[in-house]
């Protein structure tokens, strides 16, 4: 498993992916509420999303 940024907009196509990521994204966003801290949480979620993506497909 490799943290590129292309894989994970793949991995993002995957249904199984996608519920993980928007959870991480909420929860960091409650955190910090700023407009500039979205790149940063959508950039954290696509790698989670990537890392639950390739668990589904290694199973």
């Amino acid at each position: 498993m490799n943290g590129h940024g292309g894989e994970c907009e793949n991995a993002l196509d995957k249904e199984g992916a996608i519920v993980p990521a928007s959870r991480a994204a909420r929860s960091h966003l409650k955190r910090k509420r700023r407009g500039t801290d979205i790149a940063v949480t959508r950039r954290g979620a696509g790698r989670a999303a990537g890392r639950a993506a390739h668990r589904l497909v290694n199973q």
